[in-house]
Formats: C-alpha cells, sequence, structure tokens
C-alpha cells in the first residue's frame, strides 16, 4: 500500500510539475525581428586586387520604423583599393550551376566601390570570383575570416536576451510581441569577432550594442539617437 501511495504521489508531482512548465511562455525567438543580418565575411590574399564580401540579408526598401517586411539574401562586395575613374569593373561567380555577375559602383555610404548579388542560400567558406575590367580577367579566391568557434547570430541574441532582459522587455508589448526591428552584423578585428546588434523601436530610437564573438560578453552599449 505505501508503494501504491508513493507511485500515485510521484505521477501527481510529475503531472504537476508538466503543467507548470507547460504555461510557461517561451522566450521570444528575437531572431524573427531581423531586418538586416550580415553572419558570414570573407576576405582575398592572392590577389593585386584587394576584395571583401559578406553573405546575409537585408529588408526590401528598407526603412527604420521598427516593423519586419520582406527580406532579400545578398551577397556583397567591396573593392577597396580602387578609385573611381572610367573603368568598369565587373565581379562574377558561379554557385549551384548558375553564373551571377554584379558591377561595381561607388557607395555614398562606404565611398569604397561596392557590388552586390542577390542569391539565396550561400553556403561557401571559400569560393572563387573573376574581377573583370576592360579587356582583363582576373581569378581569386575569397575566404571566410571568421575564426573558430565564432557564435553564430542566434546565440548572440540569445546572449543578449538572457544578459539584457530588463532592455529587450522594454520593447515587448502586452500581447507578448517584439515591438520593433533587430540589424546584426559581424566584425572581425585583429582575428577576434565581435557581433554589432542595432535595436531600434517604432519611433526609430536605436540602441547599439557590441558582443564579444567567442563568449557573448556584451561590450558595450550606446543610444545612437
Amino acid at each position: 500500500m505505501k508503494k501504491f501511495k508513493l507511485s500515485i504521489a510521484l505521477i501527481t508531482l510529475s503531472l504537476f510539475i508538466l503543467a507548470t512548465f507547460s504555461g510557461c511562455e517561451k522566450p521570444i525567438d528575437l531572431s524573427e525581428y531581423l531586418t538586416e543580418l550580415k553572419y558570414q565575411s570573407y576576405a582575398n590574399q592572392d590577389c593585386e586586387y584587394v576584395i571583401k564580401a559578406n553573405y546575409g540579408f537585408i529588408e526590401d526598401n528598407h526603412v527604420t520604423d521598427g516593423k519586419v517586411g520582406k527580406k532579400t539574401n545578398l551577397l556583397t562586395f567591396k573593392l577597396l583599393d580602387r578609385q573611381t575613374d572610367n573603368v568598369t569593373y565587373t565581379v562574377s561567380l558561379d554557385f549551384n550551376g548558375v553564373n551571377y555577375k554584379s558591377n561595381f559602383k561607388l557607395s555614398p555610404v562606404s565611398h569604397s566601390l561596392v557590388a552586390v548579388i542577390e542569391i539565396n542560400d550561400f553556403n561557401l567558406n571559400e569560393f572563387e570570383i573573376t574581377l573583370s575590367h576592360s579587356s582583363e580577367n582576373v581569378k581569386t579566391t575569397l575566404t571566410s575570416i571568421l575564426p573558430e568557434n565564432t557564435i553564430t547570430y542566434k546565440q548572440a541574441l540569445t546572449h543578449l536576451q538572457t544578459q539584457q532582459s530588463q532592455l529587450i522587455a522594454s520593447y515587448i508589448d502586452q500581447d507578448g510581441r517584439f515591438n520593433g526591428e533587430i540589424a546584426a552584423r559581424i566584425l572581425v578585428k585583429d582575428e577576434h569577432p565581435y557581433w554589432y546588434i542595432g535595436l531600434c523601436d517604432k519611433d526609430g530610437n536605436l540602441k547599439a550594442l557590441l558582443i564579444d564573438g567567442f563568449n557573448g560578453e556584451i561590450l558595450a552599449i550606446r543610444q545612437i539617437f
């Protein structure tokens, strides 16, 4: 009889625990509120031209309004050691049996030559491109510069959510929705990765955070405007 009562008690306790945890709300998945993401970064070392690239996505017709719209996956190249002149530089590459090509144009933001290719599911750590101008075609290989054990953007957002719970809670409305948008970009300096995270509310107020790309520690928080 004692064993029977003990079994009933254990079953009751188990059901109570299960009901308690099932009633708890899951943390918000902040990755669903990304309007800009750059999670891979490349550079070349075997060419007279200095070329860098990154891959991710950005919201179409992006406006900083605290809302998330349709997004496009982009592979973006920067030609860093060339000035604008009468020469048109073109980058091309093959991926999954398709040839992609784009001309470099002067970016008003970075003041460097930038070429953008719309491409989905780009998952290479190393790839070859052809840089063309006039009658010259130069091949070079771009390789990921992310150090081993770099945390992913989802891990960075989890660290943010854990370490800055009150800040994240300030963006959540009464219906449990994150009332804002997020930008996340991977940066590598002196072989050390960092995640830049931008939090923007519906009024356009932006907070910028810098997160260590190895351990997820939040290194800096700044109110932009």
